[in-house]
């Protein structure tokens, strides 16, 4: 860990050294073998070596977008900063995405932090691979609340414009919270959905959203382990990232993890979203 912490450090530091470059200018500069570590034992090291990087990545560039009030258009849009961190696949921060009133909804919705379930599961390289607790929302409850049902819409239209899919909102997938809340917490490296390089096949998970509702004084930072990315939101922040490039699904750039809690909580809403599907268009 050491010697690629070494070699992450020296690679982030390099203007050239961005996107998969990263990672392969990493597997050249570690002082061993790349086929002497597993697949997933690399990446998870890799990973751990981006988390202890300081600071987080600057954007690429920024603009604005407008987002509606309601479903139906008849309040004002807003205007939020978006900072762009990678275009293809495309991956977009969205500051004051949420208030503090619409997480404290989502967050009573679900319960509480005392109603959600331990989600815990060992990883590659031994060791957790997975502590946080979570809780999917059903569409039902969301579509009863007004609050909900109108922060999910705006959730869904952001994510629409900044991935430029064509995404299925007829059929949503629930609504995960989940928190991390203790020292070590953490979600390692992984993928919402295919990430072989394959052909998509229509209908299929494509983008997902990340809403910060309360992020750590410390640590916690969302990284994406091909990349010299290390994003750090705000609280209210969304993330907004896709894993489909043409008619390809990505390879290991939709590769992301959660850094462990170092002080403090954290706790997102996290809505994952399919393709529409050709009888749907």
């Amino acid at each position: 860990l050491a010697a690629l912490t070494a070699a992450a450090e020296d690679c982030a530091s390099r203007g050239d050294a961005a996107g998969v470059a990263f990672a392969r200018c990493i597997e050249d500069s570690a002082p061993f073998p790349n086929f002497l570590l597993p697949r997933p034992m690399f990446d998870e090291a890799l990973r751990n070596a981006s988390c202890r990087l300081p600071g987080a990545s600057s954007a690429m560039r920024r603009h604005s977008v407008g987002v509606s009030s309601e479903s139906n258009c008849s309040l004002e849009d807003r205007k939020l900063d978006v900072e762009v961190f990678r275009e293809h696949p495309p991956v977009a921060l969205i500051k004051s995405f949420a208030s503090n009133a619409a997480c404290a909804r989502l967050l009573e919705a679900a319960g509480g932090f005392e109603n959600l379930s331990d989600a815990v599961a060992k990883g590659a390289a031994g060791g957790f691979y997975r502590r946080s607790s979570s809780k999917n929302l059903a569409n039902q409850v969301l579509e009863a609340d007004e609050t909900l049902r109108s922060l999910r819409y705006q959730m869904f239209k952001v994510t629409g414009e900044l991935t430029r899919y064509k995404l299925n909102w007829t059929s949503p997938e629930p609504l995960n919270i989940a928190a991390y809340r203790k020292p070590g917490d953490e979600y390692r490296p992984h993928c919402d959905g295919r990430c072989g390089g394959d052909r998509h096949r229509p209908g299929e998970r494509v983008a997902t959203s990340i809403l910060y509702c309360q992020v750590p004084a410390e640590g916690g930072h969302t990284t994406f382990t091909m990349d010299s990315l290390k994003i750090g939101p705000d609280q209210g922040d969304m993330l907004v990232f896709g894993y489909l490039i043409g008619q390809t699904m990505a390879r290991q750039e939709a590769e992301h993890s959660a850094c462990p809690v170092l002080a403090g909580g954290k706790w997102i809403a996290t809505q994952w979203y399919a393709e529409e599907a050709e009888d749907q268009v």
